[in-house]
């Protein structure tokens, strides 16, 4: 299993230790029964580098945090099913696996998985 990172964000569940993270994602049962909570939303605000003496266009960004239980429970279920997507998607030629960087190819294969 991945390292778990302790979350520290405020949210509206209490901390869980590593053990207990741990005990959490392993049981099948505690995630079944587990009540999933609503994300937690910010929003980042900035505004982008002016062009040509024109003012910048002001971006926000919406962040949203999951609370802590459901982001250990999604973080587990992601490490274990993305290589199973990215396996999938490449036997089925539908994506270039983002796992690859593009810098590490060479023009040919660059340009086959881009078509």
């Amino acid at each position: 299993m991945k390292e778990i990172q302790i979350k520290t964000y405020p949210h509206f569940d209490a901390p869980l230790s590593k053990s207990e993270a741990v005990a959490l994602v392993s049981n099948p049962l505690l995630i079944a029964h587990h009540p999933f909570y609503p994300f937690l939303q910010q929003s980042q605000h900035w505004t982008k580098f002016p062009k040509d003496g024109k003012p910048g266009k002001k971006k926000d960004r919406p962040i949203r945090y999951a609370a802590r239980r459901d982001s250990y429970i999604l973080s587990y279920y992601r490490s274990h099913l993305y290589p199973l997507y990215e396996r999938t998607a490449v036997r089925f030629k539908l994506a270039m696996s983002p796992a690859r960087s593009v810098s590490s190819m060479t023009y040919s294969e660059f340009r086959v998985s881009t078509i």
